[in-house]
């Protein structure tokens, strides 16, 4: 998404969330039967040219192949329509990160863009919502759920069960979120992406010509260290609201997630983002083909 979607002109991304509810409107009409005519190949690369169509039959094909996945058949109406949702913000987070992103290089170069001065809301907010549902792990934990379901019932029966669920999946999310800009200060910093430490909140007491970027680390770290409270209170909580056997499953998503969190504290994986070329023309000719009505 941000090396394709990133590269569009900031005024097409209405157009693009736009198109990716109507993806999900014409989801919510059909059977969740696998398409077997969909023959979506992960993998495919499209260049920062790429035409409006192209970019939303992508997106279209990565939605059916999840959504009628032949594995989840056996979920409950319940868990497949959270994952539905989940799969939703995820696509439209990015969306929002990409807008976030533009506006933080709109306020000029690195120094200048150090602090976020047009956030739309706190960094806790944020933190948990948007960026949280960027990383796929709220996607990813409801599509195992649908995986693990058995004889149609919901994997989680209680209410309990599933609030305390979610709550570890949110707490696991934001954690690892901000282990990986923990480690990417960095690229992020060069590339101009918004990263959690150019938010207002971390700058208090800060010098404004200065990046003070092991303050700001020990920062952020301090409230990585909060978050893994939170979600081993979580995780405690969830092993008494449900099986041990679930709660053994739900342990191990929790952990290999938690490393691929820690593996980014040692080298930022990311690979960096080819440089973004400038759009000046219309939507329609960067297309190369007109936008579809």
């Amino acid at each position: 998404m941000e090396s394709v979607v990133g590269s569009q002109p900031l005024a097409r991304l209405p157009q693009i969330a736009a198109a990716i509810d109507g993806i999900f409107d014409k989801v919510e009409t059909r059977n969740s039967k696998f398409i077997s005519d969909r023959n979506f190949k992960a993998g495919v690369y499209l260049n920062g040219s790429t035409c409006f169509d192209d970019i939303i039959d992508t997106l279209e094909k990565f939605v059916e192949f999840t959504v009628y996945h032949p594995h989840i058949t056996n979920a409950s109406e319940t868990d497949r329509g959270q994952l539905r949702n989940d799969l939703h913000e995820f696509l439209l987070s990015h969306l929002a990160q990409v807008e976030d992103s533009h506006r933080l290089r709109a306020q000029g170069g690195p120094l200048e863009a150090s602090v976020f001065r047009s956030a739309k809301s706190s960094f806790a907010q944020w933190i948990r919502s948007t960026s949280a549902n960027h990383t796929g792990g709220p996607f990813a934990f409801s599509f195992l759920l649908c995986l693990l379901a058995r004889d149609g019932q919901d994997f989680f029966p209680t209410v309990e069960g599933k609030y305390i669920a979610q709550d570890v999946a949110r707490h696991v999310s934001t954690m690892c979120r901000m282990y990986n800009d923990w480690a990417s200060i960095a690229r992020d910093r060069k590339e101009q992406n918004l990263n959690s430490i150019n938010f207002p909140e971390f700058h208090k007491d800060l010098s404004a010509a200065t990046i003070e970027e092991t303050v700001l680390k020990e920062r952020l770290f301090r409230l990585c260290n909060y978050e893994r409270k939170c979600l081993d209170l979580s995780m405690a909580e969830l092993k008494k609201a449900c099986s041990e056997d679930k709660a053994k499953q739900i342990q191990v998503f929790c952990d290999v997630t938690d490393l691929y969190g820690q593996m980014y504290m040692v080298k930022d994986m990311t690979p960096a983002v080819k440089k973004r070329e400038t759009f000046d023309q219309p939507a329609e000719e960067l297309s190369g083909k007109r936008v579809k009505a």
